[in-house]
């Protein structure tokens, strides 16, 4: 993980809010739930949303 990046928790929990379940089996892994079993359009959606994510995440790092 670099070390500017927040970790994988964080990121899941970020994602929740935005509608995908995820989890962080570990500090530097997020996994999709149900894992990719699923239409192209669900994964570009994902795909956009944890670029957004982790963008903010990065900004809000980058303010404190």
């Amino acid at each position: 993980r670099g070390g500017g990046l927040p970790p994988a928790a964080e990121l899941a929990a970020a994602l929740a809010t935005c509608g995908f379940i995820t989890n962080a089996p570990r500090p530097d892994t997020i996994r999709l739930a149900p894992p990719f079993i699923l239409p192209d359009d669900d994964a570009r959606a994902f795909t956009t949303t944890l670029s957004e994510v982790l963008a903010r995440a990065l900004s809000e790092k980058a303010g404190s």
